[in-house]
């Protein structure tokens, strides 16, 4: 054997042992990514809803309407007495109010981001589909079959719906940056007191687009009514221990760059629930009712004042249906 043949040996031996330490690096570093990607794209496992999930289920739960003089839906079979414009917006405004969430920031001195979750539950789809009624026939509204209507579309899709709004404002009418921000959509988690964190399983791509100034987004996201647990198929929501709707984020996407947490909290249920009166008795008329109409657009203004809720009652109205 050469003496060059004696050296290349042992070289060849040292590159073979630098290419498997190479390809395990490799191979270990492909690992890591896969599990963190599975990690982050891994989703809740769906099952069947138990029994009385599905909260949409058309039921002969109670319906107030506002005041001591109106009829009071107790079945969906009931012949009622026609009701004005004023009393089924005046549910519907209480509806909104109670089952909405607002989080805002600045973004500079003149401009605002805010974000607005409001859960579709099955008392804002009876106030939704009575103001329709109302509209439609102001003399004889069929608000027993559009809410039985309503009620029925949505429990089809077995999932926990809420529409969200994500808008820019200008606050004081002056000159504004360019600013932009986003909503990471896949990030939003429906917390449970079932220690659970779900993401939605659908939602509108719209909502993910960054907004500019005096623009917005609306969509819908929905989440499942039910998921795997251990061995146990168990409510999102659980129906005797979640008092609160709690969605989350860790950031919202601010020109780029990710900006803080942002949470929204909507009461789901009283912990002690021993009945009490119509929230809405007595109180003093605050429409004009040739103004109680569907509207396409959200209110574009900073506060939250009784004019922002009835524009913003109207705005749902609007959203969910097609008038």
């Amino acid at each position: 054997m050469s003496r060059s043949t004696s050296l290349q040996q042992p070289r060849r031996h040292f590159l073979r042992y630098c290419m498997c330490v190479v390809i395990a690096v490799g191979l270990s570093a492909c690992d890591r990514f896969s599990v963190s990607s599975v990690a982050q794209l891994s989703q809740a496992n769906e099952c069947p809803p138990p029994l009385n999930a599905n909260i949409y289920i058309p039921t002969a739960a109670p319906t107030p309407i506002s005041s001591p003089s109106s009829p009071i839906i107790t079945n969906t079979t009931e012949t009622i007495s026609p009701i004005s414009k004023h009393e089924a917006f005046q549910y519907l405004d209480h509806q909104v109010r109670t089952w909405t969430d607002i989080e805002s920031f600045n973004m500079d001195d003149a401009s605002q981001a805010r974000i607005i979750v409001t859960f579709l539950s099955p008392d804002l789809i009876r106030a939704v589909a009575m103001n329709a009624a109302v509209l439609e026939n102001p003399a004889a509204p069929d608000i027993q079959n559009k809410t039985k209507m309503g009620l029925e579309q949505i429990a089809s899709r077995e999932k926990l719906i809420f529409l969200i709004t994500v808008l820019s404002i200008n606050t004081n009418n002056t000159a504004a940056m360019p600013h932009t921000f986003a909503l990471p959509v896949t990030q939003l988690k429906l917390m449970s007191a079932n220690n659970l964190d779900i993401a939605p399983v659908y939602f509108d791509q719209n909502l993910e687009q960054p907004v500019g100034l005096s623009q917005y987004n609306v969509g819908y996201l929905f989440y499942p009514l039910s998921v795997v647990q251990g061995q146990a198929c168990v409510e999102v929501l659980n129906s005797k221990f979640d008092t609160n709707i709690i969605l989350k984020t860790s950031f919202i996407n601010v020109d780029d760059a990710k900006s803080g947490a942002m949470t929204w909290t909507i009461e789901y249920k009283p912990l002690l629930n021993i009945g009490h009166s119509d929230p809405l008795m007595g109180t003093p008329a605050t429409y004009d009712e040739a103004e109680l109409f569907p509207i396409s657009s959200p209110p574009a203004v900073s506060d939250t004042s009784d004019m922002f809720w009835r524009e913003y009652a109207k705005f749902v109205w609007g959203r969910l249906t097609p008038e």
